[in-house]
């Protein structure tokens, strides 16, 4: 006897939906004010990675003793590691220490219901964006991405990273977007 899930194979496909669904869950245990402060940490985070990982990248180059301890050269593959491990740590620093807190007038239960879900769903895309954008060793917003050879198997088995790979520019607007309509559905 098969069943629905026999069918289902583990892709990259999966492991995305998956994280969306997480990540959405949680917004909405969270709320729509913690939502927000998540999604404002991830963009400092990124601002504060891309600058980090530039700075150091500089300074370990450039450096004799730097050569000497981690070896004639920097793997891409290293860096966009040591990316995502900054940016993780760096957003959950941020969300926990900031001190920053937002409030929300209620713009009522549908509308409230709706973004938080979006705000949710903002700041999975702007995570996996992100991440995407450290593997593919380019900026953010510097053009159009292109997964390195070590990885091109994974933009061939899945629709939904090469989406992503795509539409970089709107995946990291979304969330600045969706709280400009947010504002512009506040109550006074």
């Amino acid at each position: 006897m098969t069943t629905v899930f026999s069918s289902i194979a583990l892709s990259w496909d999966l492991v995305l939906i998956t994280f969306f669904a997480v990540v959405v869950s949680y917004s909405y245990i969270l709320g729509r004010s913690q939502s927000a402060r998540i999604i404002i940490a991830t963009y400092v985070a990124i601002i504060a990675t891309q600058g980090l990982s530039a700075i150091a990248l500089k300074v370990l180059t450039s450096s004799s003793v730097s050569l000497e301890i981690f070896g004639p050269s920097i793997t891409p593959t290293g860096l966009a590691s040591a990316k995502i491990i900054l940016l993780a740590i760096l957003i959950i620093f941020f969300v926990l220490r900031s001190g920053i807190e937002l409030s929300h007038s209620d713009p009522g239960i549908f509308a409230g219901f709706l973004l938080t879900g979006a705000y949710g769903f903002a700041t999975a895309s702007l995570i996996v964006s992100t991440i995407l954008t450290f593997i593919s060793g380019k900026g953010i917003l510097e053009g159009p991405l292109m997964l390195p050879a070590s990885l091109a198997a994974l933009s061939q088995t899945s629709d939904l990273t090469i989406f992503f790979l795509k539409n970089q520019a709107l995946w990291f607007t979304l969330p600045a977007i969706l709280f400009i309509i947010g504002s512009m559905l506040r109550k006074k």
